[in-house]
């Protein structure tokens, strides 16, 4: 019984500190949704390191401070509005933001490779190529402006004003239509769908695999269970 009672003590100390030791898990939006992004990409396992997470306080020169220059990129947001709450929406853009009040034209159909989504309700829309939508909607790919957030299409498909707290939806250039169906509620007739933004963050992403833990976990725990072993030899040699 002394044993058992010193044993199980040593375990839930062990526990405690095992737990302060690893690095503390950052709830986040991307989380749950991987493995459809990495389908939806067509890319194999992808690891996702995340660069920019809206702050209070936070506007278009934080994003873009973040995030211009970075390569293809994810946008993850959670929007509400009238009728829906808390969805999931975002959208892949392979280029670069940047801040130089253009567009990311797209003429030819094999580089229209960008698209929008709703992860809430699984839906994706694939930017327009030729013969899609109204005439030459589809070569809008993204929208890049200092003075604002993220914005995907023409006719801003997907786009989040300067201070990233709202935004709205609008079918012009991705889903093979245009005037169609948004990708937030699927709003007809080429109305806009406007949501506030609760939260925004953006991230980049390499070849590898999500389900590897990262060598500092792996370090702690090793040595973790080096030190109970030793410690459990020891007491059973004291038996």
């Amino acid at each position: 019984m002394k044993f058992t009672y010193s044993f199980r003590r040593s375990f839930v100390f062990g526990a405690c500190l095992l737990s302060l030791l690893l690095p503390r898990a950052h709830a986040n939006l991307i989380s749950g949704y991987e493995s459809q992004l990495e389908t939806w990409l067509g890319q194999g396992n992808l690891n996702f390191t995340q660069i920019f997470e809206k702050g209070t306080g936070d506007n278009y020169t934080n994003f873009h401070a973040a995030v211009d220059g970075q390569g293809a990129t994810l946008t993850l947001m959670s929007v509400s509005g009238a009728g829906f709450s808390g969805q999931i929406i975002g959208g892949y853009n392979p280029q670069s933001w940047n801040s130089s009040d253009s567009y990311n034209f797209t003429p030819s159909d094999a580089a229209r490779t960008a698209f929008i989504y709703n992860l809430t309700s699984s839906t994706i829309q694939r930017q327009n190529l030729n013969g899609q939508g109204y005439g030459g909607s589809g070569q809008y790919q993204a929208h890049n402006y200092q003075y604002h957030g993220p914005s995907f299409g023409g006719g801003a498909d997907l786009f989040v004003q300067s201070s990233l707290n709202s935004g709205y939806a609008f079918n012009y250039s991705y889903g093979g239509t245009s005037f169609d169906g948004d990708i937030v509620d699927g709003t007809l007739n080429g109305e806009y769908t406007a949501f506030s933004v609760t939260a925004l963050e953006i991230y980049t992403f390499t070849q590898g695999s999500n389900s590897i833990p990262d060598g500092t976990s792996t370090n702690v725990l090793i040595v973790f269970s080096l030190v109970g072993l030793v410690a459990l030899r020891r007491r059973f040699a004291r038996v």
